[in-house]
C-alpha cells in the first residue's frame, strides 16, 4: 500500500477537530518512537496546532486495528475526533485523563489505568474528547473484527447474545463501559507497543498478544464476579468515584467509612467491589497514586525531595523515601541519577 493510500484510509478512519480551530490536519510522517514505544509495520501521522500536536501509529489488518495516538497540549482541550466503528473496540489511557462523549447520554471519565469498552455498528462515529490538565495524553486502542470474536463462542456463551443482539440496549450496557486496565492488559499493550521481534515474526508476535488481550477483556465483561458477588452499575460507578476521591488528593487519607459516606455504599460492598474491580485496596491505590506522582515530580521537575515527599502526602521524608524504595526498588535519589 503506498504512502497516499494510507493517507486517503487513515481519513476515512480517524477525523480530528478542535471546536476553536477547526479540523487538525494530519499529515503523513516517518515513523518515530514515542517515549520508546510505537506499532512497527504501521502507519505514522503528525498533526499541529497552536495549542499543541498529535501523533499517530496505526496499524490495520482484517482481523484487528490496533493504535497508538499522543496528544499534547499546553492547556486543556476540547476534541472532535471521528473514527470507524466497530463491533467490538477498546481504547486504554495509558497516561493523562479524559472525558469521552460518546453520545447525549453516555459519558465516560478516563483515568489513567482505565480502559473503555464500547460497540458501534454505524459506518463511523464522532466522539468528543475533553483532554484534561496534563500536557501530554496516550491512548492505546484496539478495534476487533467478527472473525477475532466467532472462535471464541464456546469459552464465553454471552458472545452469542452479543454477536445477535449488538443494539440490544441490555447488551449495550453491558459492553459500552469504562474499566480498570488488569496488570495482564497493560503488560499486554506495552508489550504490543515494545515489540521486541524483527519483522519475520511480528505479525504471529501481534496476532497472539492482541487474542491475548481480547481474552482477557472478555473474562472481566462476561466472567467478572464469583458466582454470589454481583456488583451492578450503580455499585461499579460509585467504586469509580471512590477511586477517583482517592487520587483527587493523594495528600489526604480517606478512611474506608469516610469513601463509603461519600459515594453513598455500605464500607463492606466497598472494599470488596473495590479489591474485585482495582485487584487492590483503597489504600493500595493512595500509595500506587503516590508513588506514581511522585515519579513523575522527579523527572519531570527539580523540586526538592522534601518538597515532593510533602505533595505526595508524607509528613517526613525518611518515610517517603523508604516508601519510595519499597515500591520501585530503588531511591528517589537513584531514579534522579539515572
Amino acid at each position: 500500500m503506498n504512502r497516499s493510500l494510507q493517507y486517503l484510509l487513515f481519513f476515512l478512519i480517524m477525523l480530528v477537530s478542535s471546536a476553536k480551530y477547526g479540523p487538525i490536519l494530519l499529515k503523513p510522517a516517518e515513523p518515530d518512537s514515542i517515549s520508546g514505544m510505537m506499532l512497527p509495520d504501521g502507519s505514522a501521522f503528525y498533526g499541529e496546532t497552536e495549542l499543541g500536536t498529535l501523533r499517530v501509529h496505526e496499524l490495520i489488518t482484517t482481523r484487528y486495528t490496533l493504535r497508538f495516538c499522543v496528544y499534547d497540549f499546553i492547556r486543556k482541550v476540547s476534541l472532535l475526533i471521528q473514527e470507524e466503528a466497530s463491533l467490538l473496540a477498546s481504547k486504554f489511557l495509558l497516561k493523562g485523563q479524559v472525558r469521552i462523549q460518546l453520545s447525549k447520554s453516555e459519558r465516560f471519565d478516563l483515568r489513567e489505568r482505565d480502559y473503555l469498552l464500547w460497540s458501534k455498528t454505524d459506518s463511523t462515529l464522532t466522539n468528543r474528547y475533553y483532554l484534561g490538565n496534563r500536557t501530554e495524553q496516550q491512548f492505546f486502542d484496539a478495534c476487533y473484527s467478527k472473525e477475532m470474536l466467532l472462535p471464541l463462542l464456546q469459552a464465553f456463551p454471552s458472545l452469542e447474545e452479543f454477536l445477535g443482539s449488538a443494539t440490544d440496549l441490555a447488551i449495550r450496557h453491558k459492553i459500552n463501559r469504562r474499566a480498570y486496565s488488569s496488570p495482564e492488559m497493560t503488560k499486554i499493550v506495552y508489550d504490543l507497543l515494545r515489540c521486541p521481534f524483527n519483522e519475520k515474526l511480528r505479525k504471529l508476535y501481534f496476532e497472539n498478544k492482541v487474542n491475548d488481550l481480547l481474552f482477557e477483556i472478555l473474562v472481566q465483561v462476561f466472567e467478572e464476579y464469583p458466582r454470589g458477588e454481583k456488583l451492578d452499575r450503580t455499585d461499579r460507578e460509585a467504586i469509580y468515584r471512590a477511586r477517583d476521591l482517592i487520587e483527587s488528593d493523594i495528600s489526604r487519607h480517606f478512611t474506608l467509612k469516610e469513601l463509603a459516606r461519600q459515594v453513598n455504599l455500605n464500607e463492606f460492598k466497598l472494599k470488596s467491589g473495590f479489591k474485585m474491580l482495582f485487584g487492590m485496596g483503597t489504600f493500595e491505590c493512595l500509595m500506587r497514586a503516590r508513588m506514581e506522582e511522585a515519579r513523575i515530580l522527579l523527572l519531570e521537575t527539580d523540586k526538592p525531595l522534601k518538597e515532593i515527599a510533602a505533595i505526595t502526602g508524607f509528613e517526613y521524608l525518611t518515610n517517603f523515601i523508604a516508601a519510595f524504595k519499597k515500591y520501585f526498588g530503588y531511591t528517589p535519589g537513584e531514579l534522579r541519577e539515572k
